[in-house]
């Protein structure tokens, strides 16, 4: 868990022939670490094989700053919470452009839901 969110550390292959024993694509690495660099990082996990969840704080760099053992269903949830706090010009074009943003980011949904539940 201390590397789940910094960069260059989550890659699951060795060796080249380790790409034919992909069974998932999952959220890569990557991916969390640029979300810490937007904003507070959280993440809450379990899987089936454990009676309870922990939730993960990181800090903008991706290093873990806190883990505690919680409750939740089984799954994981990644949330980021003050967005763009820490890039001011970035948070200020965000605001300015606030429908258009909105906008896109229903679009994003109603397409995602549309084949979240075409695929049930």
């Amino acid at each position: 868990m201390q590397v789940l969110a910094l960069k260059h550390h989550t890659s699951k292959l060795s060796e080249f022939h380790d790409l034919q024993s992909l069974t998932t694509f999952g959220f890569r690495g990557e991916a969390l670490s640029s979300l810490c660099a937007l904003g507070n990082l959280t993440v809450e996990t379990r899987t089936a094989s454990e009676p309870v969840a922990t939730h993960l704080t990181f800090d903008n760099s991706g290093v873990l700053v806190a883990e505690r053992k919680t409750a939740r269903q089984i799954g994981t949830t990644v949330m980021v919470k003050k967005l763009f706090s820490n890039l001011p010009v970035r948070s200020k074009e965000f605001s300015r452009n606030i429908r258009r943003e909105y906008g896109k980011l229903v679009s994003l949904l109603n397409v995602s839901l549309y084949f979240l539940c075409d695929n049930v």
